[in-house]
């Protein structure tokens, strides 16, 4: 999990840090504005990817990540323990 993390936040800020030395170091009139704008929106997409690949790979935070957004209890399961996750009386309609 911690490998896919770090792999997806460089793939996610190479293009801009790439676009920023180009930048520094390079003749900035060359670059056209699409290649500004795309890899800065990219790179601020990365903000996402953590939680959907902790949601996807650890059951716990998962289970907070459903009774957070649903409002509901979920068993979960770590190391043969099993925890009970609350919410105190609060109801949504997903």
């Amino acid at each position: 999990m911690c490998v896919l993390c770090l792999a997806l936040f460089l793939l996610a800020w190479s293009p801009y840090a790439v676009i920023c030395l180009w930048a520094t170091f390079g003749n900035p009139s060359a670059i056209p504005l699409w290649m500004t704008v795309i890899p800065a929106l990219f790179a601020k997409s990365s903000s996402f990817y953590n939680p959907v690949v902790y949601v996807a790979s650890n059951k716990r935070f998962r289970a907070a990540f459903l009774q957070y957004f649903c409002c509901q209890h979920h068993n979960v399961e770590d190391n043969g323990i099993a925890l009970k996750e609350r919410h105190a009386n609060v109801h949504c309609d997903m």
